[in-house]
């Protein structure tokens, strides 16, 4: 499996199993460096606005701290709205608006995107591009969505959350 930069793109290598195609992403030493660097001067949001795939950053409880503008326009929503919301509220996901709450309904267990966040906090790493299908009020968005783990300046694990063009649809729902 071949490990890319998420964020410049650049080949780091490959990782086992050797035999799959698939690409995974992280986050090469220097771009980790310029998060740092950047982030010292402008928000993480101006700096998530570098990129052009829809970006947000979530935290432990995986609730947004950070979104760039493609992630934003991806879902219709002002990036402002969408800071301090679990991932499934900002995602417009229609279990989220249970009585339960996002991460709690009995469709959250099955959630591919929630999954991702998770194994990338527990498992310090990140995810190959995975097919999912976003419940998206009265429509069905099929997503192609990466996460990768970054230890933040402050201390606080953060998952970058990156969604990629569709891929094949997938079999099981999300959110």
């Amino acid at each position: 499996m071949l490990i890319r930069c998420a964020w410049c793109g650049c080949d780091m290598g490959a990782k086992e199993p050797m035999t799959n195609v698939m690409v995974t992403h992280s986050i090469c030493p220097q771009c980790l460096l310029d998060v740092d660097v950047h982030r010292a001067s402008q928000s993480l949001g101006e700096y998530l606005d570098r990129f052009t795939e829809p970006v947000m950053v979530v935290d432990v409880a995986t609730r947004v701290v950070a979104a760039n503008q493609a992630m934003s326009q991806r879902l219709g929503r002002h990036s402002r709205t969408l800071l301090g919301l679990q991932g499934g509220a900002a995602m417009l996901c229609r279990y989220a608006s249970l009585p339960e709450g996002c991460g709690n309904t009995v469709h959250c267990r099955d959630c591919s995107i929630r999954r991702l966040v998770e194994d990338s906090l527990c498992n310090r790493s990140g995810s190959v591009p995975t097919p999912a299908l976003l419940h998206h009020g009265d429509q069905d968005i099929s997503l192609m969505v990466s996460c990768h783990y970054v230890d933040s300046s402050h201390g606080a694990p953060l998952v970058v959350v990156r969604l990629e063009p569709a891929g094949p649809t997938p079999t099981r729902a999300i959110c």
